[in-house]
């Protein structure tokens, strides 16, 4: 950690049982370690990166967006009206670029899914009954695409749906955890500040049942 800042992309590997293709079990990510960083600085930093990603794709890759951008049309002709996409590729990226991310709670955007239209009419998949419920892509598009119409971070989690590393905080119910949410997909980056405490640190891992030796 005395490096300050550090990073790995490469090639991983998940272990959990998830078939989603948003938790692939293999993949390639990018893993910033910033030292000393608390979660604002992680959201700024996720904002910015993201930012300058897709600006730098939107200047020097034009014919692969041009590509891409006609392949998703043609995919979605075959789709149901109601599936298919509001926004073209480019259209997203500027999205993206053109909003500050709009920042807020899990518990502010609970509130906001409890009384939505889509779940008081039961058109969700997946009802949001209470607090506690893991965000399903279906609730994070709806953040982003109907109700901010902006990118949105989601901070501060229920520490019960998250990892036993992420920092606890002051409620000892959440914990300093933020997932970006993006047009089209939903979480597109996850990350936390992570619990520094040995206390903490020890006790989370046996609520989790982890053997000290193992971490």
């Amino acid at each position: 950690m005395g490096l300050g800042k550090v990073y790995t992309f490469g090639p991983t590997f998940r272990a959990e049982n998830s078939n989603t293709s948003r938790h692939l079990a293999e993949f390639w990510m990018i893993e910033p370690e910033v030292a000393f960083n608390d979660l604002a600085d992680n959201m700024d930093l996720a904002e910015d990166f993201i930012k300058y990603v897709i600006s730098y794709a939107l200047e020097n890759c034009q014919d692969d967006l041009a590509f891409l951008e006609q392949r998703l049309i043609e995919e979605d002709k075959s789709k149901p009206a109601v599936e298919r996409q509001e926004m073209t590729l480019r259209e997203k990226l500027h999205f993206v670029i053109d909003n500050n991310f709009k920042r807020v709670s899990y518990t502010e955007a609970i509130d906001i899914l409890k009384n939505c239209k889509p779940n008081k009419k039961k058109k969700f998949k997946y009802p949001i009954n209470q607090w506690g419920a893991d965000l399903q892509s279906e609730h994070e598009r709806f953040l982003v695409e109907k109700h901010f119409a902006k990118p949105v971070i989601i901070r501060d989690y229920p520490s019960k749906i998250k990892a036993f590393y992420m920092r606890k905080n002051d409620d000892n119910e959440t914990v300093a955890a933020m997932d970006v949410l993006f047009p089209g997909i939903g979480e597109i980056i996850g990350g936390s500040q992570r619990e520094e405490r040995l206390e903490v640190l020890q006790e989370k891992i046996k609520d989790f049942n982890i053997p000290e030796e193992h971490v």
